[in-house]
């Protein structure tokens, strides 16, 4: 059974950890970095789609003429890092990426940090934690899909 004190002290503990994640990005929006001449892709789903998606991704590759950086699930990493069309790749545990606050910060903290000039997501996803990759900095043009 749980103590009184030891329940305080892990919502405390907690309170603590939003307070940090509040306060980092809160700071990304007001240092300025400099802009980056590149794209981020994300594409958080598993191997299936990103197989079934990979011709769009020669297209962007053939059409833009800047770096493009692709923020994937882990299992897309090893294809992914094997094909041509992406010049840097940002690997996430998705499961982590839920559950894991610090996981969270140390995944969005160096893409903020970056300052895409375009962040493309071209999933239909409805999770706020996969949304939420998109809206982690103060781009210049974001492109999702419409959400209901």
């Amino acid at each position: 059974m749980i103590s009184i004190f030891e329940f305080i002290m892990k919502i405390l503990f907690l309170q603590i950890i939003l307070l940090y994640y509040r306060i980092e990005f809160v700071l990304l929006k007001i240092i300025p970095f400099a802009n980056e001449k590149s794209i981020l892709l994300t594409r958080l789903d598993n191997i299936g789609d990103f197989i079934l998606w990979l011709d769009s991704a020669k297209e962007y590759k053939k059409h833009c003429k800047c770096k493009i950086v692709l923020l994937c699930n882990n299992s897309c990493y090893e294809i992914a890092k094997v094909l041509p069309y992406f010049d840097d790749l940002i690997p996430v545990n998705t499961k982590k990426l839920i559950f894991n606050l610090l996981y969270r910060i140390k995944i969005f903290y160096p893409i903020c940090k970056r300052k895409f000039q375009k962040i493309i997501n071209p999933t239909f996803l409805r999770d706020y934690f996969f949304q939420e990759s998109n809206f982690i900095s103060k781009d210049l043009e974001y492109i999702l899909s419409k959400q209901d």
